[in-house]
């Protein structure tokens, strides 16, 4: 898992924009 990807996953938990 790359770090797009955690970023992704994070915002997609957060309800935030994708970074």
């Amino acid at each position: 898992m790359n770090r797009k990807e955690l970023i992704d996953a994070l915002a997609d938990k957060t309800g935030s924009s994708k970074a």
